[in-house]
């Protein structure tokens, strides 16, 4: 769970403002706190850069990093779509399914195939239905656009009123 605070650089600065000009531009990609702040989350694994010096997960610090060494959190906390957003106590060999459920299930637009989850050291996965949960973890499941549900809203009566239509057609032929 631990986490490693990096100081943005000048260049890391214009490089995230650039990107918060194409953010607007595309709904899809959803742009992180820490990205617009000062500092940023560098995700790694600190039981194995203790492990292996030298390694991949062994991480040089640079003047201004902060390590955060989190006290052990024996909880996960599910939000987002879910009929109500909660935390729950961590048990091994959780899944998906036990943490959707302890939430009174999904939402009516929850987008399941988006949902994710945050560790503690801030690496971030997608949530599958055989996902290692950790303590300590975050679960979202993110909404449907509204676009994306009128779309289909426009399809629905679009179909009925070319039922209607066909039948309409028909009892004014048998009527002939």
């Amino acid at each position: 769970g631990a986490q490693l605070l990096r100081k943005r650089t000048d260049a890391e600065k214009k490089q995230t403002e650039m990107m918060a000009d194409v953010v607007e531009a595309d709904n899809d990609f959803v742009l992180n706190k820490n990205m617009v702040e000062q500092r940023y989350l560098v995700s790694f694994d600190m039981a194995d850069a203790l492990k292996n010096p030298g390694g991949e997960n062994d991480l040089v610090l640079i003047d201004g990093d902060e390590l955060i060494v989190p006290v052990i959190n024996n909880t996960v906390k599910i939000d987002g779509a879910v009929q109500m957003p909660t935390t729950v106590s961590y048990k091994k060999g959780m899944k998906k399914s036990d943490l959707v459920n302890a939430a009174g299930g999904y939402a009516k637009r929850a987008y399941k195939r988006r949902a994710y989850i945050v560790y503690m050291n801030g690496r971030v996965s997608k949530l599958r239905r055989f996902t290692t949960i950790e303590p300590g973890s975050q679960v979202f499941i993110p909404k449907k656009d509204k676009k994306e549900n009128q779309l289909q809203q426009i399809m629905s009566v679009s179909t009925t009123a070319a039922s209607l239509g066909m039948m309409g057609v028909s009892i004014a032929n048998l009527l002939k």
